[in-house]
């Protein structure tokens, strides 16, 4: 447990803002809200709080008059807060380690590079983690020949004719994280005859 007053100090907030919303729906509202309160507010709080921690553990090796520079500047401040909302809405650590790396590269680079991160973040929060798991094994397949880095995609068997609806969801909605990847420029469609 962190002696740092992260974890409790969120939690309060949160729930109270977030069952004051759900109040607003009829019917369901009641028991809504004390869901939303009582689950969604605590693991994104638990969300930020490790994103704040990952990006205060990579801060703590810069000197102070650079981490007060960096952080009176507009706009690394508004890629950190950025980094926040994704953080909250990551559903793994990896992903929560993504943004925080993704951010603290943002905070230290050129005025120009910071509206490129940013722009990295808002692309990186339209992928969901079976598309950046599907676009480093592109991206591991470029770099050298081996075959293990398609070894930790969930790709399901191949359809045939006999295949059952099931089976042919499951491939259509796995391609369409591919399909995604190429609408949003980071693959491109070879044209192989």
């Amino acid at each position: 447990m962190h002696e740092d007053g992260l974890d409790d100090n969120f939690r309060a907030r949160l729930a109270a803002v977030t069952r004051g919303a759900a109040g607003l729906i009829p019917l369901v509202g009641g028991p809504l809200g004390e869901v939303l309160s009582q689950i969604t507010p605590k693991q994104r709080q638990d969300r930020l709080v490790s994103y704040i921690r990952l990006l205060a553990s990579r801060l703590e090796r810069l000197e102070a008059q650079d981490i007060d520079r960096l952080l009176s500047d507009s706009e690394r401040i508004d890629l950190v807060e950025r980094g926040g909302y994704a953080a909250a809405a990551s559903t793994t650590a990896d992903r929560i380690g993504y943004v925080a790396t993704l951010v603290m590269n943002g905070l230290t680079a050129d005025e120009t590079n910071i509206v490129r991160r940013k722009r990295l973040l808002a692309l990186f929060e339209q992928l969901d983690n079976d598309e950046v798991a599907l676009l480093n094994a592109y991206g591991q397949s470029y770099a050298n020949s081996s075959a293990d880095h398609w070894n930790n995609i969930q790709r399901p068997p191949p359809t045939h004719l006999g295949s059952g609806q099931k089976e042919f969801e499951a491939e259509k909605l796995f391609d369409l994280g591919r399909q995604n990847l190429l609408r949003l420029g980071l693959l491109e469609k070879s044209s192989q005859i």
